[in-house]
């Protein structure tokens, strides 16, 4: 499933954006979403989330479930 496709034009943010290792604010926050929904919604554990982002470690994405905007 292609999420970051589904949350990219709704949030305004290039897909490649969301992939990327960019800090630029609408992609981290549109990657935290991202993250959350992918947790929440559809319980996916970290490791798998980190891969679908661009390899990231899991550790980030537990970052990102913890950041507040």
């Amino acid at each position: 499933m292609a999420f970051h496709l589904q949350v990219s034009p709704k949030l305004g943010v290039n897909v490649n954006d969301i992939i990327a290792k960019t800090r630029i604010q609408q992609a981290v926050i549109a990657r935290s979403i991202l993250i959350n929904v992918l947790r929440d919604k559809y319980d996916m554990p970290f490791t798998k989330i980190g891969v679908i982002l661009g390899n990231r470690d899991h550790t980030t994405m537990i970052h990102h479930v913890k950041m507040k905007f």
